[in-house]
């Protein structure tokens, strides 16, 4: 299994001895961060990174759920 830039990030953020400012520029540089992770940093001891995850995780779940409309909408619009 090859070793991703967003795996080195996760690592980064997970590490309570790295920098905040390093943490939050791999924050950042995640091109999709799971919510799981996201779920995870909301719970950090750091402020920042809390404000910074929930707000990455207010757009996931926005796209989440627009995606589950436009679903339905597709689905309902096959039945006709």
């Amino acid at each position: 299994m090859p070793v991703t830039a967003d795996a080195i990030y996760r690592s980064l953020l997970l590490d309570k001895r790295t920098p905040l400012k390093i943490r939050l520029q791999s924050l950042q540089a995640m091109t999709r961060p799971s919510l799981r992770l996201l779920y995870q940093l909301s719970k950090d001891k750091s402020l920042r990174v809390r404000f910074e995850a929930a707000k990455l995780l207010a757009i996931e779940l926005t796209r989440k759920e627009m995606r589950k409309r436009a679903k339905e909408r597709s689905s309902t619009t096959n039945r006709q």
